[in-house]
């Protein structure tokens, strides 16, 4: 049987026709880790909250705002700069924090999400939060020590409270 779905993709409407069985992943062509909701690789905002979209099935996102790693921008509320590269974006790659990058669009999802419209955000909270993405090379330091560059900036320029 195959069912329709309409939502918000990264600000466009999308329409489709699925099986009601198909992941939102699968449905919106979602890079997937484990595929189990374990690494955090395919998070995406729904409705503004972090989910896994490897256990979340696309018919549940109808009528939902679904934001991937192309609304980095948007999540991040941050202009990307000439290259096409977000704060968070500049300061992983400043700090080297990741190498394959196969779970890179999960986190940065997901770190955006956590960090959107603040300027200080405890170590104990970026390391808790990182708890939920797992990645074989990554140095979380790294990671953690990216995010506090991006609020660091924040704080400096006054962006954020």
């Amino acid at each position: 049987m195959i069912e329709p779905v309409a939502f918000q993709l990264d600000g466009k409407p999308v329409a489709f026709e699925t099986e009601p069985n198909r992941t939102l992943a699968s449905l919106i062509g979602q890079r997937v880790g484990c595929g189990e909701g374990v690494c955090g690789a395919c998070t995406v905002l729904v409705d503004g909250v972090p989910v896994r979209s490897c256990l979340m099935l696309g018919v549940q996102a109808e009528g939902c705002e679904v934001a991937t790693v192309r609304s980095l921008p948007a999540i991040e509320g941050a202009e990307p700069d000439d290259e096409g590269l977000t704060p968070l974006q500049l300061a992983l790659r400043d700090r080297q924090a990741f190498q394959c990058g196969w779970c890179v669009p999960g986190l940065l999802v997901g770190l955006a999400s956590a960090i959107a419209g603040r300027s200080a955000v405890p170590r104990a909270e970026l390391l808790q939060h990182l708890i939920g993405h797992l990645c074989r090379c990554l140095a979380s330091a790294g990671v953690v020590d990216a995010v506090e560059d991006v609020l660091r900036e924040r704080r400096i320029k006054g962006a954020a409270p």
